[in-house]
């Protein structure tokens, strides 16, 4: 069986969350703005590339056709321009967009879980992704109204990530460590 959730790897997720979530709930609106204006800064990297690739080549390699990557940098710089000015009027789309972020977020969490809520028979580890999901929905079909309070809802989610992947932790090394008896006792045997 390939295991899904070693006891690093959860560690770490749950570190990380619990950072990112502290984050999110005591500074909402600063991270608000910071994401949307480093978002801006990302999509105006493509035709800043265009634009150096096109002043630093060769003269003898121009062809009639370099101008389109620039003319398609063009359009994503103006939305990042846009986004770097008025990061307020983008926060509404980004709340959807982490919407959907957390409903995949919690789909995944189930998938990744249901392997060892089997074997422990015990489907609480459930609980929390299910949460995540319906939350997601919630900010799927409200968007508008969410993006004022997205970022702390956002924070508490991802410090009870973290909390449940702390107890998922404890719980697997549990688990793993009853297998590891088994085995052996079935080796001496």
């Amino acid at each position: 069986m390939k295991v899904i959730y070693s006891p690093l790897s959860t560690l770490t997720r749950s570190i990380i969350s619990l950072l990112l979530g502290f984050v999110l709930v005591i500074w909402p609106e600063q991270v608000n703005s910071t994401i949307i204006t480093i978002l801006g800064i990302i999509l105006l990297l493509p035709f800043v590339g265009a634009l150096l690739a096109k002043f630093f080549r060769k003269k003898d390699e121009s062809k009639a056709y370099d101008i389109l990557p620039i003319i398609g940098g063009g359009g994503s710089a103006v939305l990042g321009i846009l986004m770097i000015i008025m990061p307020n009027t983008f926060s509404s789309l980004l709340a959807l967009f982490i919407g959907i972020m957390m409903f995949f977020a919690g789909i995944t969490q189930i998938i990744g879980v249901f392997a060892y809520c089997r074997v422990a028979k015990s489907f609480w580890l459930m609980l929390l992704p299910l949460i995540t999901i319906g939350v997601g929905l919630y900010a799927i079909t409200n968007f508008t109204e969410m993006a004022k309070t997205l970022w702390i809802i956002l924070g508490v989610m991802i410090i009870l990530y973290g909390i449940s992947e702390i107890l998922n932790y404890f719980k697997v090394k549990s688990i793993d460590g009853k297998n590891s008896h088994i085995e052996e006792a079935e080796i001496i045997e």
